[in-house]
């Protein structure tokens, strides 16, 4: 497990970007981000992503 350096938090070796061998990194959402490669996501896919997970929680 690695430790974000830019965001803090625990991230799995095949997620981190960039890793040394003290255990820090930098995490694949936070290399897109800082790099401009992030996707948003569309809200229509983002509510319908979200009631579905409402809907699985209730069962």
């Amino acid at each position: 497990m690695f430790r974000c350096i830019l965001c803090a938090f625990d991230t799995e070796l095949d997620d981190a970007v960039v890793a040394n061998k003290s255990g820090r990194c930098i995490c694949l959402r936070c290399y897109l981000r800082e790099t401009g490669g992030a996707k948003t996501m569309e809200q229509r896919l983002r509510r319908e992503l979200t009631a579905t997970l409402d809907m699985l929680e209730m069962t």
